[in-house]
């Protein structure tokens, strides 16, 4: 070994050490890029580490374009979306998988898990970027958002004003169309007390409705049907003034029971003897209901 030297150890300084400082320390640098970091670009695979995490760094969609990132299978056959981006917005993740993407710091990662015993998978980056829109797509969009949906007529109306703006202020000037009268004017069902809210239409009026049946079973028990002449040879069935049906002069009732043209309406109970009001007749050799069956009166 070599010989010790003759010179002593130097001498300690005699000054104090220096005083600490009062400012903090700086804040720590984010982590070194490392091996399992990748920068994402269009259109290339990105192949994910067998035994680790990578993370992607993500580019930027532009205003317009739509960019995705999918999992492609192993056969390549059908890929699965990852996450999204459009119109400059920040990177969002997608269902069915939901990858953590972290958007706090610029660029926006992408986190892929280790694929151990799959070699075959990889990643890619697509960027999507639609044509313009033509006028009809975009009135038609603007209707479908703001009405139950565009009709031809609708479009071309929508068109002629110009802009979203100008169609929004020509609906606000326009008379409300409110549900209620809406309703109101095509509802007429029946109701058991006559409380003289609805009015009658004529038959071809627009909002009339057409029953199979001229009387009603309990609305009518115990009415008064009068026959009256239409003028051209059939004859209106009327109840309270109004007429319920027309029929020709020999389908009259009172032509087929030989009765007078006013009667009341009745029916023969099935279980017993006696003749009840009502509007319906039941037929017990048949077990039919349906037959009109009268009488000049409730007594008789």
């Amino acid at each position: 070994t070599s010989s010790p030297t003759s010179s002593p150890a130097s001498e300690p300084t005699s000054s104090p050490t220096s005083s600490p400082t009062s400012s903090p320390s700086a804040t720590p640098t984010s982590a070194p890029i490392t091996s399992d970091e990748v920068t994402g670009e269009i259109d290339v695979p990105i192949n994910p580490s067998a035994t680790s995490e990578i993370f992607v760094s993500m580019p930027p969609s532009n205003s317009g374009s739509l960019l995705i990132l999918s999992k492609v299978s192993e056969d390549n056959e059908h890929d699965v979306q990852i996450a999204r981006s459009y119109d400059g917005n920040p990177w969002e993740t997608l269902q069915p998988l939901l990858l953590p993407v972290d958007c706090q710091q610029d660029p926006c990662v992408v986190t892929i898990p280790s694929h151990a015993s799959v070699s075959a998978i990889h990643y890619i980056i697509r960027d999507y970027n639609p044509p313009a829109k033509t006028n009809d797509q975009s009135f038609a969009k603007l209707l479908l958002q703001a009405t139950y949906g565009p009709t031809q007529e609708s479009l071309h109306e929508a068109k002629s004003l110009g802009s979203a703006e100008a169609w929004v202020r020509d609906q606000i000037d326009k008379p409300a169309s409110l549900h209620r009268a809406h309703y109101r004017q095509r509802t007429n069902g029946y109701i058991k007390t006559d409380i003289k809210h609805h009015g009658v239409r004529l038959a071809c009026e627009r909002g009339s409705r057409w029953n199979r049946h001229a009387f009603n079973r309990w609305r009518d028990i115990g009415k008064t049907i009068v026959e009256v002449p239409t003028g051209s040879g059939s004859y209106y069935l009327k109840v309270d003034g109004i007429a319920r049906t027309e029929v020709s002069a020999s389908a009259r009732p009172s032509v087929q029971h030989g009765i007078p043209s006013s009667y009341v309406i009745c029916r023969k109970d099935p279980d017993q003897d006696e003749v009840r009001m009502s509007d319906f007749h039941y037929d017990s050799s048949t077990g039919q209901y349906g037959t009109l069956l009268v009488a000049a009166d409730s007594n008789s």
